[in-house]
């Protein structure tokens, strides 16, 4: 055989095996995609019955719906006719309303008069009630201080009486004692040569002839030098706290008490009082005129605000702020003393008792002084506040 034979058949023999090949994997590719289509239409099926399903829901739900939508309707028709019947009711109502009104109207005329006096009579009366009530409220504490001031004049006596009698220990130095003894007798001798001038002016010896000068002390106050008699308990202005100042002669004060309401009274209301009936009449009478002022200022602001108040306005005046302007610590070392309780103010039966008060005309009588009233007022300066009778 020759060569080209055995390459032909060689060739052959290849070609046969390729196409057997071929077969093999194209008859096995044909299977696959069978096998695909036949899963394919499966599928198919299953989703073909699954839309036959979902398709009978959906006109299910249609049907539901449209049976929905017919109720809706049906109970709107419902809402509308009791809408209709609410607006006719409503009408009807008004009308009735309007009527009511109307015979109210009727029934009630002229009695709008009668309403407004009545009113009035009520606000009258809670006036006068809240007038009173204040006016107890005031008394009630007007005795609330004055319990307070009597303690406090209590206290500052017993401070004084200690005062008094602590300095007066000091003074047994036989030097201040020999110095005072020569005072004394020089004030005797001028005390004894105006006595005897004042005698031969006026043709009587004061009364002042018996008083030991040991007795008297002295202290200033209120622009005056004053004179406290330590066994008769009275008290006297001397004179003018200033230099060259001649001798006053007026009614004595006695008494520890009496004599710092007397002040007090002088120093808010520029009068001057020897009897202790006086003085509490006028402090009663001014007391009162106070409660008047304060009602009426209540009521007039009434109405205006609730809460006013006081802001921005100082102590009234007798808010007892400057009740301590007498009991100072200058008075502390002065050489004075009392043990008047201030029980026998009114113990004026018999004009030789050292109790004795005159009333404002026996006093005037005496030539002594009118009256201690201001004749002008201002700050930092002492006022020439008495004037002599002639």
């Amino acid at each position: 055989m020759s060569l080209l034979e055995v390459l032909v058949t060689l060739a052959m023999v290849c070609m046969v095996n390729y196409d057997v090949d071929s077969f093999d994997e194209a008859k096995k590719e044909v299977t696959e995609r069978a096998e695909k289509l036949k899963k394919v239409e499966e599928s198919l099926e299953k989703e073909k019955e699954e839309f036959g399903n979902q398709k009978s829901e959906s006109e299910e739900t249609v049907k539901r719906f449209l049976k929905k939508q017919k109720e809706v309707k049906e109970k709107e028709d419902k809402v509308t006719e009791r809408e209709e019947k609410l607006e006719k009711d409503q009408e009807t109502l008004q009308e009735q309303a309007k009527v009511l009104s109307e015979k109210e109207t009727e029934r009630t005329a002229g009695y709008d008069q009668e309403r407004e006096e009545y009113a009035k009579k009520y606000v009258d009366d809670a006036k006068k009630d809240l007038e009173r009530e204040l006016k107890v409220l005031k008394q009630e504490e007007k005795v609330r201080n004055q319990k307070l001031d009597d303690l406090q004049y209590d206290y500052k006596s017993l401070k004084d009486d200690y005062q008094y009698f602590k300095g007066y220990s000091q003074e047994v130095d036989a030097l201040l004692l020999a110095a005072k003894d020569k005072i004394v007798k020089y004030k005797k001798k001028v005390k004894s040569l105006k006595e005897t001038i004042s005698a031969a002016l006026s043709g009587s010896e004061g009364d002042e002839a018996t008083v030991d000068p040991n007795d008297i002390a002295e202290f200033t106050q209120l622009g005056y030098v004053w004179e406290f008699n330590k066994k008769t308990q009275e008290y006297r202005a001397k004179c003018e706290d200033k230099k060259g100042s001649t001798r006053i002669k007026n009614a004595p004060v006695k008494g520890r008490l009496l004599w710092n309401k007397v002040t007090e009274c002088y120093r808010r209301h520029n009068m001057w009082f020897t009897d202790g009936k006086e003085l509490d009449k006028f402090l009663e009478t001014k007391e009162n005129e106070k409660i008047e002022e304060e009602v009426q200022r209540r009521i007039g602001m009434k109405g205006k605000s609730d809460n006013t108040g006081t802001k921005g306005k100082g102590p009234s005046w007798d808010d007892g702020h400057n009740d301590g302007w007498w009991y100072n610590d200058q008075w502390n070392n002065e050489n004075w003393n009392t043990n008047d309780d201030g029980s026998n103010w009114y113990e004026n039966g018999n004009p030789n008792n050292k109790g004795y008060w005159q009333s404002p005309e026996e006093w005037a009588q005496q030539n002594q002084w009118d009256q201690w009233t201001p004749k002008g007022k201002g700050k930092g300066k002492k006022s020439k506040n008495w004037v002599q009778t002639q």
